[in-house]
């Protein structure tokens, strides 16, 4: 049997109406828009700093990193994507969708995916943990 499973996905305009993601994506655009006059460090700090990253970004880039920046100051925008969540829903497999808890951006986009795909795996493992958690407050 197969499975899906996504972290964090960049399709921000699934979730496009809340105001954070909103702002995120109008960010990004200008970001995007800017690129052809930057530099490829100064590109990802910026992007980095836009999504919430917490990976340190060197002082010089260089190898993959480096070629890795460049590719996505020219690539499609994440939050252009459109995937097709109507057909996910349809398919039998499990699906899942995790966050980390992070962003409130991404925390809508994943709540909106999730919604969209029908993830019932999603909320038994929501409900798993929720329980543990209070489990473990009731032993402190």
């Amino acid at each position: 049997m197969r499975s899906l499973t996504v972290s964090e996905p960049g399709c921000l305009r699934v979730a496009a109406g809340d105001e954070l993601v909103d702002a995120q994506i109008a960010g990004g655009e200008r970001l995007y828009e800017l690129a052809s006059a930057m530099e490829p460090l100064e590109f990802l700090r910026a992007f980095r700093g836009g999504v919430g990253s917490t990976h340190d970004t060197p002082a010089e880039l260089g190898g993959e990193l480096l070629h890795g920046a460049r590719l996505l100051m020219h690539e499609r925008a994440p939050w252009e994507a459109d995937p097709p969540l109507e057909a996910l829903r349809a398919a039998a497999f499990p699906k899942l969708v995790i966050s980390g808890g992070h962003s409130p951006v991404f925390e809508a986009v994943c709540d909106t995916v999730a919604d969209r795909i029908g993830a019932p795996y999603n909320e038994r493992l929501h409900r798993f943990l929720s329980e543990a958690e209070t489990l473990r407050g009731a032993r402190s």
